[in-house]
């Protein structure tokens, strides 16, 4: 398909949309023109950075024209005014704000103010024409210039994420929605690729993150991952690329046959699916030897060598024959050829569940479905684990789950029908305090989690003690004794403090309660009476 404007191209050696002197014709199409292409990350089109958007519109429709005109009397367009910020321009001084209120946190903006999914703006403007209920928005053009373009300047507003949220009454880094209470204790982050790694403090919210990925009203409500779709490994020093991907399995005849692991299993899943997107949960990604255990699926689980999923519904499967993979490597899939999609597994698969005609020729080749998500969750202050090898983190896109604020945490629900507000009032100002000296003084990785303020079943002086709890191991991986002593981290909470045991190589930062007639040290498990419920409940963090 050919592009109808030079800042869509079918050429992956041009990214950039640069200035042309003799380009006399705008470069012009309407949002249904726009829909129409179907643009797609790996797709034959993209669209071009460098390009400016602006908006016309020639019929006579009173709605359309009122909404244009309070855009350009409000709203200048210039060299920041890419398609998302001209398109939340249009809602914000169209006087739509409302639309933006809905989207759920899919304004197609970020800080860095570009968007690398184009899904983005298709879901934008079909939820925008459906929101104001007048088809003939459709006809609004898109005017595309380029930024280096004479007479092109600044642009009169540029718009951030955060700050539109906090104009908007919005949760500030939570999701866009109505302004009363939220109740989850994670951040919502948009899946913006076919691979993710979410990164955090322990108990920031990553594992309750995958919760929110099956939610029907959550930022990732287009992807459609549901429960039958989706398979959660938690990966440990003993995972193997024989667990994960494929290995040898003994028979109690005492052959060996070669089995697939769960990667292999969901792949087959999602290639002979077509309708549903699949995800892979990997809990605590770099607690295993990443590198051993993905092994030789570093160049096909890339989001450029994804397999189209249309392609391999012919065979209903992932795992394919030699025969079968040199075929579709010279397949051509919606005017691209496909390249390099096929990668030989180290053991071959004998045995599929649900097909029972399986090829005479081995299945020793893999093509990873482009419906297949994965998503991996990694605790960033325990330095007792591995590291993510260069080679494999540059295939991963790369999220941050920020502990949120005392501020923040006082608006969930949760919180704020506590009926021991007042005490937890004390436990959230020093949260606040400690983890600021934290990330002054050591780094990000060296912060609490806010996890433990949503155990309802805790009092606040059980969640204070989990809190030092956590400090007291972040002082001894970080080898902060020194540093506890001092002020907040001296501070006694709810009648609970740190104390330094020890001297030299032994010492030890400890959670210690406090009383008027006697001070009793505990350690580990805290030997210490809590205001608490009858059965005490045992301590947890999320990671």
């Amino acid at each position: 398909m050919n592009s109808p404007v030079d800042w869509i191209s079918s050429d992956r050696s041009i990214q950039t949309y640069y200035s042309d002197p003799n380009r006399a014709e705008k470069q012009s199409l309407t949002f249904n023109q726009f829909l129409s292409l179907k643009l797609k990350v790996g797709g034959n089109l993209h669209l071009l950075s460098s390009t400016v958007i602006d908006f016309e519109y020639s019929g006579n429709d009173e709605q359309v024209r009122k909404t244009i005109d309070e855009y350009k009397k409000n709203y200048k367009s210039g060299k920041k005014s890419t398609i998302g910020q001209s398109l939340v321009a249009l809602a914000y001084y169209g006087g739509y704000k409302d639309f933006l209120k809905t989207q759920a946190g899919d304004l197609p903006i970020a800080g860095n103010l570009k968007v690398n999914d184009p899904r983005d703006y298709h879901d934008y403007i079909e939820n925008f024409i459906k929101f104001v209920n007048n088809s003939e928005f459709g006809e609004i053009q898109m005017v595309g210039r380029s930024r280096y373009d004479e007479g092109v300047t600044s642009t009169s507003k540029v718009f951030r994420q955060d700050a539109l949220n906090r104009e908007l009454s919005r949760e500030v880094g939570g999701a866009f929605g109505n302004s009363e209470k939220k109740d989850s204790n994670a951040v919502e982050i948009k899946i913006s690729s076919l691979n993710t790694i979410l990164e955090g403090v322990a108990g920031c919210g990553k594992t309750f993150y995958q919760n929110s990925l099956f939610a029907p009203k959550g930022v990732n409500y287009r992807l459609g991952f549901n429960f039958n779709c989706s398979e959660t490994v938690v990966f440990h020093p003993s995972t193997s690329y024989e667990d994960f991907v494929s290995g040898l399995r003994p028979q109690k005849n005492g052959s060996f046959i070669g089995k697939s692991g769960v990667f292999i299993e969901l792949c087959n899943r999602a290639a002979a699916d077509q309708k549903n997107n699949y995800l892979l949960f990997i809990d605590e990604i770099n607690r295993a030897n990443t590198a051993k255990v993905f092994g030789d699926l570093l160049m096909v689980i890339e989001e450029s060598k994804r397999t189209p999923k249309e392609l391999l519904s012919k065979y209903g499967r992932a795992v394919l024959t030699r025969q079968e993979a040199k075929e579709l490597e010279g397949t051509h899939h919606e005017g691209k050829e496909i390249e390099h999609t096929t990668v030989r597994i180290q053991t071959a698969v004998d045995d599929i569940h649900g097909i029972t005609e399986m090829p005479a020729e081995p299945l020793e080749y893999l093509a990873v479905p482009d419906n297949l998500y994965i998503v991996g969750t990694m605790n960033s202050t325990d330095r007792s684990v591995g590291t993510i090898d260069l080679a494999l983190r540059r295939r991963f896109t790369w999220q941050t789950m920020e502990p949120l604020t005392a501020e923040e945490l006082r608006k969930e629900s949760k919180i704020e029908n506590r009926s021991d507000l007042e005490e937890l009032e004390e436990v959230l100002t020093w949260f606040d305090s400690a983890n600021d000296e934290l990330m002054t003084k050591v780094g990000p990785d060296a912060r609490l989690g806010h996890s433990y303020f949503f155990q309802q079943n805790k009092s606040a002086q059980q969640i204070a003690h989990d809190l030092l709890k956590q400090l007291a191991e972040i002082a001894y991986i970080f080898h902060l004794e020194d540093l506890m002593a001092e002020e907040p981290f001296n501070q006694p909470i709810l009648g609970l403090h740190l104390k330094n045991v020890g001297e030299g190589l032994g010492q030890k930062v400890i959670v210690e309660q406090i009383s008027a007639n006697s001070r009793e040290e505990t350690s580990g498990e805290s030997k210490i009476e809590l205001t608490a419920p009858e059965e005490s409940p045992k301590n947890s963090a999320e990671s």
